[in-house]
Parts: structure tokens; C-alpha cells; sequence
């Protein structure tokens, strides 16, 4: 990368620069649900609403989108898989038990389930991948159904994600249907974008009498036995109307939270796309050299507090280097993409 090249990505980076668009009482927000993503992959399996509240984020902000951000992403996510692969290589090497941590840590890290692998850690950026690819054409379908067609759309498709428990299978969000939850649930949040005033005081109550109820019912059965019927009232899986209703409730109730712009807020929000993807792999790092019992909370959360800290310093090191690599990467494309038109 030339100083000409190496500059021109960095001023879009500041220009481009999503820290300046940001919301700091959404961003403050996605940290503290990236710590329960963490906590959930430490070995508490009953709390998963982080994931639909990124989900409805997302539709929240992104239905008005005019412009294209799938190779934005694309290229990001090359960045993100080139950086996996080069912490796999330095693991596998410095392993003394090479031959039998190689197969342990290929399923958790790129390239043991390579790109379109999306029942694996990072399921959510390849489903989001797609996502953007086809949001334009999703953004200008919501925006063209009216209000009542489009809860009868969320509302069956809610229906057919959890079908597959209710029939018997297993949990309703893997492999394709993964893609399909995340379309119901980006639905979602464009929905409450263009059709719902979250400014307006029977919709804040509303949001607070759900999410102290759901909230309650959802942190209560981490203590029940979650088998059954019970299932469709818990925290136990993405899909469950406990979460979901837990999860655009807290989301409403955060935007009218008066949280001063912050710069620091916003990095911490920016930062949780590093956390997500690579605090597995520090999970199993704590596992492999520190303890692997599951059986006490202490541990659990020993491993999450750990997980998340290395993630976090991962982040801050590598976000502005990651942002610009990912720029020069889409500049490149771009000019690709313009020679080979111009040759047509």
C-alpha cells in the first residue's frame, strides 16, 4: 500500500467514519449486550436476547439506507477472517499438543468451517452479509407494504422460525433458517422505525410493563427446568416471544434514554463486531490453559470477564488499522469493478 493509497483510505475512513453517526445511548447499549453474548458462549446457555436486539437495531437504522454497504461488509469481513486466520496459525504453533488442539481449534476458528459454514461462532456476520446484500430491495418491500400487512407478515413469519421446535426439531435458528430469523427480525426494528412513535408515552409504558414482565419471566427461568412448554417462555433460545418482546422493549425504552454524545460510548459500541468474533477463541484459550469446568458460575463468569477484556484490547488495537485495510480493500474493488465495465 503506497503513502498516496495508504492516505486516501484513511481520509474515508474519516470521512466514512461510522462513529460520527452514532447514537450514544444505542451504542452504549450494544456494549453491555455483547457482554451477555460473551457471558452466553461462556457457559450460560439461558440468556440469548442479545442477538435480536443487534437484529432490530440494525432494521432500525438501516431501512432509510439508500446505498449499498455489502461490499463495505464483504470486504470488512475478509479483513476480520485474514486476522482469525493468522491467530489460528499463531496458536497452532506455539500449541505443545499440536496434533490434538489443531481439530479442537479449526472448529472454532477460520478456516475450519471456512465462509458459508453459518451454523458456526460466526454465523451472525455471514447471515449479515447476505443481509446487506439484499437490503435495498427488503428496505424499499417494507417501505411499500402497509402497517397492518407488514405485523401480519412478522407475525407469520415468526410463526413459521418456530415452527421446527414445535414440531419436534431442533433449535429453530440454524444453518439457512439463521438468514431467515435475522430478516424477520431486521423487519422488525424497520417496522418500529416507520410506523411506531417511541417518543410517545403509552408506547414507553407499554415497553416498560413488557420488559419488567418478560424480564422477569426470562432472568426467572435460568432457574427452572427449561423443557417443554416451558421453552416458548424463556431466555433459552433466540426464537422464544419471551426474548423477543424482552428485546424491543429494551430497545425502545433505550431510545428515549438522554445519553450525551460520547466518543468513548461510541468506540465502545464500534468495538462489538471485534468482540463478537473473536471472543470464542479466547474462550477456548482460558479453557486450554486456565480451567475448563463448567459446572460453577464463578468460572463462567471468570471466563466471560477474561474473554471479553482480551477482546476488548483486540479491539482497540486493531479497529482504526482494520477500518483502513477494509477502505483500501473496497477502493481496490471499485476500480476493478470500473475497468471491467469500461471494457463491456
Amino acid at each position: 500500500m503506497t503513502n498516496t493509497q495508504l492516505s486516501t483510505a484513511q481520509k474515508q475512513f474519516s470521512q466514512g467514519n461510522p462513529i460520527k453517526k452514532r447514537s450514544s445511548n444505542v451504542e452504549m447499549l450494544r456494549f453491555i449486550l455483547i457482554f451477555f453474548v460473551v457471558l452466553l458462549h461462556a457457559g450460560m446457555n439461558n440468556i440469548q436476547f442479545s442477538v435480536p436486539c443487534f437484529i432490530v437495531i440494525t432494521g432500525y437504522f438501516s431501512i432509510n439506507q439508500t446505498k449499498n454497504r455489502f461490499l463495505h461488509n464483504f470486504c470488512n469481513y475478509i479483513v476480520f477472517w485474514f486476522i482469525a486466520f493468522l491467530l489460528f496459525l499463531i496458536f497452532f504453533l506455539v500449541s505443545h499438543e499440536q496434533l490434538e488442539i489443531f481439530p479442537y481449534m479449526t472448529k472454532f476458528w477460520p478456516p475450519g468451517y471456512m465462509f458459508f459454514d453459518v451454523d458456526g461462532v460466526w454465523w451472525y456476520y455471514i447471515c449479515y452479509l447476505f443481509l446487506s446484500l439484499i437490503m435495498p430491495l427488503l428496505n424499499a418491500g417494507i417501505r411499500a407494504v402497509k402497517k397492518e400487512y407488514l405485523l401480519l407478515v412478522i407475525a407469520v413469519a415468526f410463526l413459521l422460525t418456530n415452527f421446527n421446535h414445535w414440531a419436534g426439531g431442533e433449535d429453530p435458528t440454524s444453518n439457512v433458517e439463521n438468514i431467515f430469523y435475522m430478516v424477520c427480525m431486521y423487519t422488525i426494528g424497520a417496522g418500529i422505525k416507520l410506523h411506531v412513535s417511541v417518543k410517545n408515552k403509552w408506547v414507553v409504558i407499554s415497553s416498560v410493563i413488557a420488559l419488567v414482565v418478560t424480564g422477569g419471566i426470562g432472568f426467572s427461568s435460568i432457574y427452572w427446568n427449561n423443557q417443554n412448554a416451558a421453552w416458548f417462555f424463556t431466555f433459552n433460545s433466540q426464537n422464544t416471544i419471551t426474548v423477543i418482546i424482552f428485546a424491543i422493549s429494551l430497545f425502545i425504552l433505550t431510545l428515549n434514554v438522554n445519553v450525551p454524545y460520547s466518543k468513548i460510548i461510541n468506540f465502545l459500541g464500534a468495538s462489538t463486531m471485534f468482540i463478537f468474533l473473536y471472543h470464542n477463541g479466547f474462550h477456548r484459550i482460558f479453557n486450554y490453559y486456565i480451567f475448563s469446568d463448567y459446572s460453577h458460575y464463578k468460572w463462567i463468569f471468570a471466563r466471560a470477564a477474561f474473554s471479553f477484556l482480551l477482546s476488548f484490547i483486540f479491539a482497540c488495537a486493531l479497529y482504526v488499522p482494520t477500518r483502513v485495510t477494509t477502505n483500501y480493500l473496497k477502493m481496490l474493488f471499485e476500480k476493478c469493478g470500473a475497468k471491467i465495465r469500461n471494457h463491456l
